[in-house]
């Protein structure tokens, strides 16, 4: 009687650990591996792949600026779509600041031929900053809360000319995919 009770319980608890396993592999928390989870367009698969090989030198930089484009994978825009983001980053050795936001459907980049300086008053007057963490090959900016999780991962090519910028949502209050995703190519200012 002993033996086919931990037979049932063995093969419970592998069937929950295999379910448990397939559950938590379909949200990956490294970004490089988002288009290998989803349909990404050859614009996002290609920053995608930019993003894997940058790193976090960006941010040691006093101020920096970033501006460009970014495509979106969720089920209200066409992913062939471009439009523009904005980002800034500021590091006063104590704190790491981070602000921008997503522009959708404009004509042209809005920041495109402005100093780093004019773009973070524009963005500052705006939006208050968030505090980025900075990692060894990244850094990293999340909005938690009751309904949502947003995270943004950032990484610079090695002439710190191009930022790669990679978001996720999770969660909405609206009725619409609960996963959706961001890929930026944004130059700097």
């Amino acid at each position: 009687m002993k033996t086919k009770i931990g037979k049932y319980k063995m093969k419970l608890f592998l069937i929950t650990l295999l379910f448990s396993t397939i559950c938590l592999a379909q949200i990956s928390d490294d970004p490089s591996q988002f288009c290998n989870e989803n349909q990404c367009t050859e614009n996002m698969q290609r920053i995608s792949d930019n993003y894997t090989v940058g790193n976090a030198n960006f941010a040691q930089e006093k101020l920096s600026a970033y501006s460009g484009t970014c495509y979106h994978l969720n089920p209200l825009y066409n992913p062939e779509d471009k439009h523009y983001g904005v980002m800034t980053f500021e590091n006063n050795g104590a704190e790491f600041l981070n602000n921008g936001y997503w522009g959708f459907f404009f004509n042209e980049n809005p920041y495109d031929g402005i100093s780093a300086e004019d773009v973070k008053k524009d963005v500052d007057s705006k939006h208050s900053p968030g505090y980025g963490e900075i990692f060894d090959d990244h850094t990293e900016l999340g909005y938690i809360s009751e309904s949502s999780n947003i995270n943004y991962w950032f990484k610079s090519s090695p002439d710190l000319n191009q930022l790669y910028a990679i978001g996720r949502w999770l969660g909405s209050k609206v009725d619409y995919s609960n996963e959706q995703f961001m890929f930026c190519e944004l130059m700097r200012h």
